[in-house]
């Protein structure tokens, strides 16, 4: 098996709906800025679609996602909180950090496009 076909196996391993930096930073064995880089060039070469989560304070769990900033709801409600009776459940988006992340594009499932 030649080094790419390694890779891209690791790749495909990986949960297709969620790839994130660090996953590459460790697969290649790279910086996070590298890792960042190479994802940045995957959704450019179509590989990758790009994301942004914004995740609960209370317990990191993803509360949504979008392609875009812009399009998250300004409030938020966490309804694992909701369901958990917490005190807080209901959150700004101002407030939350926003986390990339990287899904593997429609196209590429589909078509099995090589690297």
């Amino acid at each position: 098996m030649s080094f790419l076909s390694a890779k891209k196996r690791i790749i495909e391993d990986t949960d297709p709906d969620r790839v994130y930096t660090e996953n590459i930073r460790s697969f290649f064995n790279v910086n996070s800025r590298i890792a960042r880089k190479l994802c940045d060039a995957a959704v450019k070469r179509g590989f990758f679609d790009k994301y942004i989560e914004l995740r609960c304070p209370n317990d990191n769990s993803t509360i949504v996602s979008a392609e875009r900033f812009e399009d998250i709801p300004d409030t938020i409600v966490c309804q694992n909180c909701q369901l958990n009776e917490a005190d807080k459940y209901e959150f700004k988006k101002e407030d939350l950090s926003p986390n990339t992340f990287y899904k593997l594009s429609s196209t590429y499932r589909t078509e099995k496009a090589s690297i």
